[in-house]
């Protein structure tokens, strides 16, 4: 078997690893991130070295019902476990080696956490289950053509958790769920899963044995191979029917507060550097509002648990975004009414048509608290149903404020011009 066959494919996965882990720099890159990437980057890789197993074992699958006899003696077991070691190391080589450059750089600079081992080790895990399940595919059809529908299943097979169950991300790499600081994922799981893998592709590897040996279809019926099955089952049973928690929140994450005009900013400890750019933000938007309304009273990273969602503006610290447009997003908005509104509709108050009409005249007011505040330059204040802010200054505006501050602060409709 050419060398060619297993390089090439090893060449693709590091290139498709390397341009996955750029997209960890849109945020922080924070250690819960990089350990969760180890197993997620999984997702287009897997199946990558999926299709190169399953062509590496078709063909010598292939080659050699041609070539022996009948009545020859088989090796299959010494056969499948030789091909799975020697794509395994290639293929997980190639996964790997992308990740050592963000862990120097990870060690280096990062001031929070460190690395879930044992988190990261599903990665590892996938990769040998990605690898079984291309030589089980190969070895049981030895069509070398039908490679890409191999990677097309084993594609289909890790996306479980993002498309369809969750709960599938107990016996696949991938998690489909984001990661942050103050979130650590669920122990329980981390473990059920390496354990379920491990087994699925020691049942793989099984199964392409046999079929290597050219076991008679009556051989393939023995407890062992019962067994074998009754626990595959029993393993993608239990977590479908008791679906587990994938991710636990940390339940007092330690956090880095500072005051101003009245409103708590707060960012997760390991984001403490952020809050130099934070609180100006939120200074200046709450002066160009004219003084801190009541059902503003913080500003909490997402990660936190905020003290009253209610009173609580929220904000996600991207790094391309920016920072700055997040946080003013999130405050501005708060400042004219929408985090109001969103409660009214979750407890039932307004329906959600009151509450798409009554958001339309608040993003006019978001908007502009934004321009005055000069956060994001050249954004246009769009037309509003009551058309408040049409030709009106800052006075004009902050009068209206403090006549409609109630209206505001209950979601009621927003009446009069400015």
């Amino acid at each position: 078997m050419p060398l060619l066959s297993v390089v090439l494919p090893a060449i693709a996965i590091t290139a498709v690893v390397a341009f996955g882990l750029v997209g960890l720099f849109d945020r922080p890159v924070e250690w819960p991130r990089v350990s969760a990437a180890v197993h997620e980057q999984l997702l287009l890789a897997g199946p990558i070295a999926a299709m190169a197993s399953y062509f590496y074992c078709s063909n010598l699958a292939g080659r050699r019902a041609l070539l022996a006899l009948p009545t020859a003696p088989r090796v299959g077991y010494v056969s499948v476990l030789r091909s799975f070691t020697l794509l395994l190391t290639w293929m997980l080589s190639a996964y790997l080696l992308p990740f050592v450059p963000l862990f120097v750089y990870m060690t280096a600079t990062a001031t929070y956490g460190s690395i879930d081992v044992f988190a990261a080790l599903a990665g590892p895990t996938g990769m040998g289950l990605a690898v079984a399940l291309g030589c089980a595919l190969g070895t049981v059809l030895p069509y070398p053509v039908l490679a890409p529908a191999a990677a097309v299943l084993v594609f289909l097979l890790f996306q479980l958790p993002n498309v369809a169950d969750p709960a599938a991300a107990a016996f696949v790499p991938t998690l489909g769920h984001p990661m942050a600081l103050g979130h650590t994922e669920n122990p329980v799981l981390v473990a059920y899963r390496l354990v379920a893998m491990l087994v699925l592709t020691a049942f793989a590897l099984g199964l392409a044995g046999l079929v290597a040996r050219r076991t008679q279809p009556s051989e393939f019926v023995s407890w062992r191979t019962a067994g074998a099955l009754c626990a595959v089952v029993l393993l993608l049973a239990v977590p479908l029917a008791n679906p587990p928690r994938a991710v636990l929140a940390e339940d007092a994450p330690p956090k880095a507060c500072r005051s101003v005009e009245g409103v708590e900013v707060c960012l997760h400890q390991g984001h403490q550097q952020m809050l130099e750019t934070a609180v100006p933000i939120v200074r200046t938007l709450v002066e160009a509002y004219g003084s801190r309304p009541e059902y503003l009273a913080a500003a909490y990273e997402s990660s936190l648990n905020a003290p009253d969602n209610k009173t609580t503006a929220e904000f996600t610290p991207y790094t391309t975004g920016p920072l700055e447009r997040s946080i003013a997003l999130s405050v501005s908005g708060h400042l004219a009414g929408l985090g109001p509104c969103r409660t009214a509709l979750s407890s039932g108050r307004i329906s959600v048509h009151e509450y798409e009409v009554r958001s339309a005249e608040r993003y006019a007011l978001a908007t502009w608290l934004r321009q005055r505040a000069r956060v994001v330059a050249g954004e246009p204040v769009p037309a509003s149903a009551g058309e408040f802010f049409d030709g009106a200054d800052t006075a004009q505006v902050r009068s209206w404020l403090a006549a409609h501050r109630q209206q505001l602060a209950d979601c009621e409709p927003l009446q009069g011009t400015v």
